[in-house]
């Protein structure tokens, strides 16, 4: 049974989000860092973008930068006032985001094989819309499924997503692949009965650790790059479906 639908992940799987929000951090730490030295406070020393990343991830900046100045020891009202400056060029930078090299030229490619295009995102609604905007990819998606429309808990690998995709697909679950960047991307789309692909990009894939031995968060393909997606999609040999 050939393929018939790709969904796929946004963050770090369409678009290099992992790189920016890095970037975005370093910067805004860059503005307000100086002034929190100046005022006598002592700097915490620690590994920022793994904290910033894996406590707050590219949704609330002023929360981790307020908590940052509060283990500094910066009294609420300068802490506020930093927050909010640093905040601004955060949320700068990160208007910005690109896609990945191969996201535009795959999606193009799938649209001329006649095969669907649509998204399976955890985050906020109007931010990870405006994304795909930004990135220029929203004309070539369809069907969007953010986890901010559903209740709370019911981001991936909650089935909720990943069973509406199905029906917006017009399609048998095993005609339709999702790709992404995560185990919890992975074990969504097994359990739904999708073909599952994941992709070695962005920070999930530079941790050490991790899911590695349950069996549900294995994928069926495991791609380096969306530039290798056409040759997988050509090349599935699915099951037969009635």
């Amino acid at each position: 049974m050939p393929i018939a639908f790709v969904y796929f992940d946004l963050d770090d799987t369409l678009i290099d989000t992992t790189n920016a929000v890095v970037d975005a951090y370093v910067a805004a730490l860059a503005e307000i860092r100086p002034v929190v030295v100046d005022a006598g406070y002592e700097v915490p020393s620690k590994a920022v973008e793994e904290e910033l990343l894996g406590t707050f991830g590219s949704t609330m900046p002023d929360e981790y930068l307020g908590a940052w100045l509060y283990e500094a020891g910066v009294d609420a009202d300068l802490r506020r006032e930093l927050a909010a400056r640093g905040t601004a060029i955060f949320t700068r930078l990160t208007s910005e985001i690109a896609p990945f090299p191969d996201a535009k030229p795959v999606l193009e490619w799938l649209a001329g094989e006649g095969i669907g295009r649509g998204v399976i995102s955890d985050g906020r609604l109007e931010e990870q819309h405006a994304k795909l905007e930004q990135a220029g990819l929203a004309q070539l998606i369809g069907p969007a499924f953010i986890s901010e429309d559903y209740p709370v808990f019911k981001g991936k690998p909650s089935l909720a997503m990943f069973e509406d995709a199905l029906v917006a697909a017009k399609a048998p679950a095993a005609a339709v692949m999702y790709v992404g960047d995560r185990a919890k991307d992975v074990i969504g789309a097994n359990l739904a009965g999708m073909v599952s692909a994941r992709i070695l990009q962005g920070w999930a894939n530079r941790r050490p650790g991790g899911v590695k031995h349950f069996a549900a968060a294995q994928p069926d393909y495991v791609i380096r790059n969306l530039g290798e997606l056409p040759d997988v999609v050509r090349g599935h040999d699915g099951p037969e479906v009635a």
